[in-house]
């Protein structure tokens, strides 16, 4: 699937949830109106995120992460680790929840390897690239809500482009091993809800 700065009409999130029933409601809202702002044009998702995150009932915007970038060689390993980093940014506390970190790491692996097992999923979308290189953008939503988060509901809108100095067939390839360049950036939205 290829996109440059066009809508995506089947535009989704890959979802990470670690919540209780009471936020099945809310999370469905926020996923929709979350969903809905993907499939603008690329340029214009972060907005319409930030917009629909504003609009949400009962909540607050907690953090908004605007472009944070990184450049460099280094093992996928390393990239993962950032941006897991940027989740917890984007959440402000340092919430312990095991279950969630756990299925935060699996999503993001899954953000640089295994790519070609995912290709035409809804939150994978490749942009075009030459021959040396290869860009897409990869969208997840997190979600937290248990006894630390004293009942709350933390949702993360977590957009990611990715640029990686080989070309397609070895990135759909990649492993936690491997080590290339990257251009990573970031853009991320989170809210707190009542539930």
């Amino acid at each position: 699937m290829s996109e440059q700065n066009g809508t995506h009409a089947e535009a989704g999130y890959r979802t990470v949830y670690e919540t209780q029933s009471s936020s099945a409601v809310p999370l469905k809202e926020i996923e929709a109106r979350f969903t809905e702002a993907l499939a603008a044009p690329r340029a214009e998702v972060f907005g319409r995120i930030q917009r629909a995150a504003r609009a949400l009932p009962d909540s607050r915007v907690v953090r908004v992460i605007p472009g944070f970038g990184v450049h460099e060689t280094a093992p996928v390993q390393v990239v993962v680790l950032t941006l897991k980093e940027g989740v917890r940014q984007a959440l402000v506390d340092t919430f312990a929840n095991e279950a969630f970190w756990a299925g935060v790491e699996s999503a993001l692996e899954e953000c640089v390897t295994g790519l070609g097992s995912q290709e035409g999923a809804a939150h994978l979308r490749f942009l075009d690239s030459g021959p040396d290189s290869t860009a897409y953008t990869c969208d997840l939503l997190f979600a937290l809500q248990d006894e630390e988060t004293q009942g709350a509901l933390y949702a993360v809108s977590f957009c990611v482009r990715i640029e990686v100095a080989l070309p397609k067939e070895r990135v759909l390839a990649l492993t936690l091993e491997d080590t290339a360049r990257f251009a990573v950036r970031l853009d991320a939205v989170s809210v707190r809800q009542a539930v």
